[in-house]
């Protein structure tokens, strides 16, 4: 398999902005158009690089981040050379010489697997992620979403400690959001290309608009609770090594109460959200399917939510 010229991934958590970016990327002349390949590292993360080929390619049947992705398998490749392969064909069909994805989860696994990458790590305030995922059905209270962001703080860090510094690069959703050229220049640089004005004219091809400065910090505006819960679950300190700037707010004592009552109050609203978005049923079949050992029910109600959530992204 072929490993030059370098693939690149695109590294952060998400609601942090990487569809954005990956967008943007896309509109590069010198670019392929860059999916997300959570399906690659959580499975590696998992079972590893010499787990059993064609279970793996069960667990792609099942995907739906694969089967929007356009690749396919090839029975004769182990689990190695065909994660490996799946940016090959995304080079053949673009035809682009720069290829690229995006990976919000087990990122760390990724320099097992290129060990050529360039890496680039999206960085958005904590707070912003956390009320995102609450607004996507993923978590019921932000302080469930938090555990998005440090999640894949973590796999920046192992990451830093694996891939010299000359391949790694560091952008800030917010200068990307109030200063798209100047942020977009550094990037392009660091992946030996040249910025193009095109790249932001996503209108044109996509539902998604350009960067906008109102897009950073957006959680000011948050209620004062909802900001005391992400800063209690991801430690004052932690955010200012980030590089954002506390809100000064009391910050929330994480008691065993106080504990069991964001427990609950996210486990609740979780689940409402779910109902309104599946309906009943569906919502507790999924419920149902992940505590019981039946993978045939666990895989059909998987499909329906699956066919509900590419309706609801048309």
């Amino acid at each position: 398999m072929r490993e030059d010229p370098q693939p690149f991934f695109i590294i952060g958590a998400a609601r942090s902005g990487t569809t954005l970016l990956r967008l943007v990327l896309t509109h590069h002349s010198q670019i392929c158009e860059c999916h997300e390949m959570n399906f690659v590292c959580s499975y590696v993360r998992e079972h590893g690089l010499d787990a059993d080929p064609a279970g793996y390619r069960r667990y792609l049947e099942h995907d739906l981040g694969f089967q929007m992705s356009g690749y396919s398998t090839d029975a004769r490749l182990g689990v190695l050379d065909q994660v490996r392969d799946f940016l090959d064909q995304r080079r053949v069909m673009d035809g682009a010489p720069l290829v690229g994805a995006v990976v919000h989860h087990a990122a760390s696994v990724l320099p097992q697997i290129w060990p050529n990458a360039k890496f680039v790590h999206l960085q958005r305030d904590p707070r912003d992620v956390a009320r995102s995922s609450v607004e996507m059905g993923w978590a019921g209270i932000p302080w469930r979403g938090a555990e998005f962001w440090r999640a894949a703080d973590d796999e920046w860090k192992m990451i830093e400690r694996l891939v010299p510094a000359e391949r790694r690069f560091e952008i800030r959703f917010e200068e990307f959001a109030t200063d798209s050229e100047t942020a977009l220049d550094a990037l392009c640089a660091f992946l030996g290309i040249s910025f193009e004005a095109d790249m932001l004219e996503i209108e044109k091809t996509t539902t998604y608009e350009r960067p906008r400065v109102t897009s950073a910090a957006s959680w000011t505006k948050a209620p004062e609770d909802e900001i005391r819960q992400v800063e209690a679950a991801i430690g004052l300190n932690r955010i200012t090594a980030a590089g954002y700037a506390p809100s000064g707010m009391p910050l929330l004592e994480m008691t065993p109460g106080t504990k069991l009552r964001l427990r609950l109050m996210n486990f609740i609203r979780l689940q409402l959200d779910k109902a309104r978005r599946y309906g009943i049923l569906l919502s507790l079949g999924q419920f149902l399917s992940r505590r019981l050992p039946f993978t045939g029910f666990r895989r059909a109600v998987t499909r329906r939510i699956d066919a509900v959530t590419v309706r609801n992204m048309k």
